[in-house]
């Protein structure tokens, strides 16, 4: 028994449904058929490189039965007649649609659930993916052809939700697939572990890493290969100390060690002082007690968020008021007074 789709919720002044995405909706709602008033109905909007939202999808079928409810929103963007942006939100799929590897002109690709347990091996027919964002909660199986997606820039791998063991099974995979993504230039890797990637070293052209809740104990010298970095976010990292080398990387001007521990012992703000470049620094949750004299020497910084820490409210007045004196290009200055009876967050922007 089929699906019918009578009701697509916030498509009023939309363009037709592409071919492709029909077949889409086919495949993941157990659908046979598309109302063609439906499709008569989509019929305003025809031009292109325009974000279009399929939201609240509803299937009913003939029988009145409770339907499959699979998806919650689809959002996608046309190009001469072919989806080129696509982001899925799923409610229960754990396989990744046959119909998407289909899509030969998808440049960004978003998978917005904790449930996908594989990616087939025909994902390397998305040549022309240059954004892909999944999760990986559940995942079992990637496949080695994703090494080959040449044209991939930007590979977000996030979580919803603490990561189950399956994830540890398949990590040095993972790894080993995005050491082959040479031309990579963001990589978002969550739960990474006691030990900084090596296979992140091989990417020469990577410019912005994020590394969230990372456990990261040690960072190796071999950062120092990553030499077009630009941003470089590690938060709730384990690691005491940072590699003399990370200070030679003078294209680096975004730096997060928020919420690292243990902070008593903790001796890299000499490196940071030195990174001269830095436009933002991040080191909120760091249970300081004062403001590091190191990074007086950031003349560039325009950004500083201490917030989450406990220092003294007269410092941090001192530093409010003198801030152009030490960053005479600071833009933004967040900071928490613990002081506060309401731990109160204080925002000062400058103009």
């Amino acid at each position: 028994m089929g699906w019918l789709i009578n009701n697509i919720g916030g498509m009023k002044n939309r363009t037709d449904l592409p071919k492709e995405l029909a077949e889409l909706l086919i495949e993941i709602g157990d659908i046979t058929q598309i109302e063609p008033q439906l499709l008569n109905a989509i019929t305003s909007n025809k031009e292109e490189n325009e974000f279009f939202i399929i939201d609240d999808i509803e299937v009913t079928s003939h029988e009145f039965e409770s339907p499959p409810k699979n998806v919650k929103n689809i959002i996608y963007k046309v190009e001469n007649g072919k989806v080129t942006e696509l982001e899925l939100y799923f409610y229960s799929l754990n396989v990744l649609p046959r119909q998407i590897y289909k899509m030969k002109a998808l440049k960004k690709l978003t998978i917005k659930n904790g449930y996908i347990k594989q990616i087939g091996d025909k994902i390397a027919n998305l040549t022309n993916l240059i954004y892909l964002s999944i999760p990986i909660n559940k995942l079992e199986y990637l496949p080695d052809s994703m090494g080959s997606l040449s044209s991939l820039r930007i590979l977000k791998l996030h979580s919803f939700f603490s990561v189950e063991i399956k994830y540890k099974l398949i990590k040095i995979k993972l790894l080993k697939i995005i050491s082959k993504l040479h031309n990579l230039r963001e990589l978002h890797i969550p739960n990474i572990g006691a030990e900084f990637p090596r296979e992140i070293y091989n990417l020469v052209h990577l410019q912005k890493l994020y590394l969230i809740n990372s456990k990261l104990e040690k960072i190796h010298p071999d950062i120092r290969n990553l030499t077009n970095l630009k941003s470089l976010i590690i938060e709730n990292g384990r690691f005491s100390h940072l590699p003399f080398d990370l200070s030679n990387l003078d294209k680096l001007e975004q730096l997060s060690i928020a919420s690292n521990l243990p902070w008593d012992k903790f001796n890299g703000w000499d490196i940071i002082g030195k990174l001269s470049n830095l436009r933002y620094l991040c080191i909120s949750n760091c249970r300081l007690q004062r403001i590091p004299s190191q990074i007086f020497n950031l003349k560039k910084l325009e950004f500083l968020d201490i917030s989450d820490n406990s220092i003294h409210p007269k410092l941090i007045e001192d530093l409010v008021h003198d801030t152009r004196k030490y960053f005479p290009n600071m833009k933004r200055f967040i900071y928490y007074d613990f002081y506060e009876p309401e731990d109160e967050l204080f925002i000062t922007e400058f103009e």
